[in-house]
């Protein structure tokens, strides 16, 4: 701020010079002031109209504090505070993400773990602590790993501390909108290749009975469509 000038004492022979405007030199000084100050951060975020939802399901394309492109997401949560949410990414991944009442992880450590529903094979891997109550299991080839999810209607994820296997009847749907949702915002982004034109997602398989998970499935919340991703390290 410029300095003010001292004020002088004035006699009454002394009459005061006029001083000139220095309206347009202020206004100016308070602009480059206020450019200079550096503006609020960003934080990351849903981007504008991209949000979907499919029954109990929600989902939208996530963008970084810079605004650019993350990932296409979607999730639910349970009734007895579970939440699952499912991340595409341009380089060909989905990312299956859980927290549970009192898990804990080291976050970047790594879990030896299997994704598997009541039917079909498991898919053994490496989970990884995506903060302090979230655990990340990455499945390479979103194509592929929509078939599996698809073939059953519950889901475990075994070896990190979360016995519960949890409802995802109904994912068929949101798995298709979010293979959608990756093909138009990664080819935007131009984070990498284009992925080949969305495909409906096949109708989920009738589960082969016979095999189950032991207890009874964690059943949604019953809220629909409430689901809003929190950001995460």
């Amino acid at each position: 701020m410029r300095p003010s000038r001292p004020s002088r004492i004035q006699t009454p022979a002394q009459t005061p010079a006029k001083s000139p405007a220095r309206t347009p030199a202020l206004t100016l000084a308070a602009a480059l002031v206020a450019l200079a100050l550096p503006a609020a951060p960003v934080q990351a975020a849903d981007l504008p109209g991209s949000k979907f939802a499919s029954g109990n399901w929600a989902g939208a394309a996530w963008v970084d504090d810079r605004g650019a492109f993350v990932d296409c997401y979607f999730g639910v949560r349970f009734s007895g505070g579970e939440e699952l949410s499912v991340s595409l990414t341009a380089d060909d991944t989905l990312t299956v993400y859980l927290t549970a009442p009192g898990a804990k992880f080291a976050p970047g450590a790594s879990y030896d773990a299997a994704l598997m529903t009541e039917s079909g094979y498991p898919i053994t891997g490496k989970g990884f602590g995506s903060n302090e109550t979230f655990i990340g299991f990455p499945i390479a080839g979103v194509d592929a790993a929509i078939d599996f999810l698809t073939q059953g209607s519950s889901l475990r994820l075994y070896g990190v501390g979360i016995d519960q296997s949890l409802d995802i009847r109904g994912i068929g749907g949101a798995l298709s909108l979010a293979r959608a949702c990756l093909v138009t915002q990664g080819s935007a982004a131009q984070t990498a290749a284009a992925p080949a034109p969305a495909a409906a997602a096949p109708a989920p398989a009738k589960p082969k009975l016979g095999s189950g998970l032991g207890a009874k499935p964690a059943q949604m919340s019953g809220d629909t469509a409430v689901f809003s991703r929190l950001p995460r390290p």
